[in-house]
Parts: C-alpha cells; structure tokens; sequence
C-alpha cells in the first residue's frame, strides 16, 4: 500500500480503496456505470477493476490453451429449457452464470446454473457437472439443493451444461446482510453456526467446499442461511484428486479461487495436505471479519504470489487487538480457526460450530479452557439465585460467629 509520510495511506490509495467499498456493494451489472461516473483517473478505475475480480465471484485466469468462446447472457432471457424460463441474470463467477428462471410445473422460481465457459479443455466442464453431482449428495437445510440438471442449446448453437438450484430469493452475503440490519452479536454467531454446520454436513458426506466466502453464504429473505456455489470442491474421498492451488504452475494452466479466503496449504504444491480444515480456516476468516469488520491480512493490490507469502507467513492481529470488546473466549475460537498450522484447527466445519454454541451458552470453549476463576464466575452468573443463597448463608453464618465471639467475651 502506499503510504505518505506519517504512515497513513496516500491520496491515490485512499481513492482506490473509497471507490472500491462503493462498488463492491452494488450488482455485477452496474459496477461498470459507477465506475464511469467516479470522478477519479483511469488509473484508479482500473486498480479498483483488478481489485473487484479478485473480491468478488470466482477469479479465473484461463491459459492459452483454455480460452472460452465469449457468453452473452442477455441472449438467453426468455429462452425455455426442460420447462424452466430464463427470466433474468443473477450474476457470473468463473465458470457458470446464474439465472433466475421460472419453472413450469411446480410453477416455481428457481436458480438456473448454466456454464458460461466453454473450453477446449474438459476440465472446466468436469468441474461444472462435479458440481450439480456434489449438491445432488448434500442434503442440508442450509444448502441450496439441485432440483434438475441437462443440457441447453443457446442462440449462438453451443450446447451447454446447466442445473437448477433453489433459489434464495432476496439472498445477501452474510456480512451485507449484518451491516444492513444491525442484528445482534448472539443472532449473527447463531446464524454463522448454522452455516457451519451446512458446510459441516458436506464434510461428513466427503465434500471439502474450498470456496467460502461472505457471498457465498447468504441470508435469504426467510432468514435462513445457505451455503452455496460447489463450484471447486473437492472430494475428501478421493486422495489422488488435484486440488485448487496458486503455484506457478497453476498460474500457467489455470487458477479457481478467491485467494483472501484461500488457506495457507491452498497456496501450496501438496495437494494431499487439503482437506476439511481449508473450510475451517475460510469459515474463521469470515468470522473474522464479522466479528471486527476487517480481514486479518491486508491484501489489496497485492499480486497472487504476494497475497500467497502474505497469508504463509504474515501473523494475524488477534481480534481482541481490533475491537477490545470482543470476548475472549470468542477470540480464542478465531484464532483456533484461522491457525497456520491445519493440526492445531478444528478437525471440521461442525466442530466450529459446536465451539459457537458453547460460547453463546455461556459454556467452557474448546478453544481455550477456562481458569478457575472465570469457572466460578461462570456458576455466579447461570445459577443466580443459588449464588445469592450462598451469600446469604455466608453473611447469616459471620453474623452468627461475631454474637458466638461476643457472649464468649461476656
């Protein structure tokens, strides 16, 4: 980051990072407009673009041997498949654009997932198909569930994957849906747990996600959370599959991900090291920030390879050092989520979620045992009434003592 003399960011830095919180908020579709308007130099727009492909969906940099055929979503409104109606453009990600479509019977609005990349390598396909194939085996209350899938031809006569979800109508990323509602601290953590415990569920059917991020987990207008967009998870079954990296080698070929919520063995060569705990490290950084409203790395601008050292090596704040009211035991699951080491995480995303719930109910965490005094304390404040019974057989019992002393005395 720029910074001028006294360690503040530069003008030219305070602009990019000023327009880039405005126009992360705003849909796919409207971005551009806004970042027209801005009154700031090319230069800016530009830094502020390269910032939003790596904030928002998906980042995906095909090599020369994997260029897409150009997709125009807008082609494929009103365009009926399989008795489903396309009616409009939720947005893109790396692979798939999502629609909104109306399907027949049940008259229904649904989800529409249709691959927007078609690629002279099958990989791209593989994993769009992987995908339909892992939610059709998740069955959650908190994941967006497969409804169908087949094959749609567009205007431009390519035959195309596609698959239809639930759809979370009205769905905002959890951390806009906080910011919005003000909810309160017990609400957002309960809310968090039960993501957990959607991602927990893929973990026991062998589904490592690899992809959670705030707009990834979203609060629809029933309330419920749902954890969507399978897009690059990995089976925990199968040892030998490759997994989703940000080596050199992978710069070359290809890369899936979004590398702030990535782990630190994500950016690594030995894909045998990826497992459930990857999903524990992205659901502590999104705690992170929920708790503190900041991620604990600064990587804005950064390139891949600095954002990969960055999160390797770099220490990150602790959250009680952000916000001193967040409660210790609260910190310590943080930071047991977001360690370095994947060993010292929770084993899975459900184990996270159990830890929140002991913290909300006033319970000794995993994270960190607690003192003896802080276990007495603990007893005070859930058995109130016993506690003040104490005090008063206590005080009854010195009172009792002091007139024994006294006669004695007489």
């Amino acid at each position: 980051m720029n910074k001028s003399a006294d360690g503040a960011p530069s003008a030219r830095q305070q602009a990019i990072e000023d327009l880039f919180d405005v126009v992360r908020g705003l849909p796919p579709d409207e971005r551009e407009a806004q970042l027209a308007a801005a009154p700031v130099t090319e230069a800016v727009r530009a830094e502020v673009r390269s910032l939003l492909a790596f904030d928002g969906d998906t980042v995906h940099i095909a090599s020369s041997s994997e260029r897409s055929i150009a997709f125009d979503a807008t082609s494929c409104l009103g365009v009926s498949v399989d008795g489903f109606t396309i009616r409009a453009v939720i947005g893109s990600g790396g692979m798939g654009t999502v629609f909104e479509a109306e399907q027949e019977r049940p008259q229904r609005l649904v989800a529409l997932k249709v691959l927007s990349a078609t690629s002279t390598r099958s990989t791209t396909a593989r994993r769009f198909l992987q995908e339909s194939n892992f939610l059709a085996r998740l069955d959650h209350p908190n994941i967006a569930r497969v409804i169908a899938a087949g094959i749609m031809r567009t205007a431009d006569a390519t035959e195309r994957p596609y698959f239809a979800m639930e759809l979370v109508e009205d769905g905002r990323a959890i951390t806009r849906w906080m910011k919005e509602t003000s909810p309160s601290r017990e609400l957002v953590l309960a809310k968090f747990a039960e993501a957990c415990d959607a991602v927990g569920a893929g973990h026991r059917a062998g589904i490592a996600h690899l992809d959670l991020k705030p707009s990834n987990l979203l609060i629809g207008a029933d309330g419920r959370v749902r954890v969507i967009d399978y897009g690059i998870a990995r089976s925990l079954e199968r040892a030998d599959q490759p997994a989703v990296s940000l080596s050199r080698e992978s710069l070359e070929q290809g890369v899936v991900g979004t590398p702030q919520y990535m782990s630190p063995e994500q950016f690594s060569r030995d894909h045998q090291a990826i497992d459930s705990r990857a999903d524990v490290y992205a659901l502590g950084l999104i705690l992170y920030e929920l708790t503190t409203g900041r991620l604990p790395y600064e990587t804005r601008g950064l390139s891949f390879q600095a954002i990969a050292q960055h999160v390797r090596d770099a220490q990150p704040v602790a959250p009680r050092l952000v916000d001193a009211h967040v409660p210790r035991p609260l910190d310590a699951i943080i930071r047991r989520a977001i360690a370095k080491n994947p060993a010292s995480r929770y084993g899975a995303a459900s184990e996270l979620a159990d830890d929140l719930r002991r913290f909300l109910a006033d319970e000794p965490v995993v994270a960190e045992p607690m003192t003896r005094v802080e276990s007495i304390a603990r007893v005070v404040r859930k058995n109130k009434a016993l506690a003040s019974l104490a005090v008063f057989a206590f005080v009854a019992s010195l009172v009792a003592a002091v007139v024994a002393w006294n006669a004695a005395i007489v």
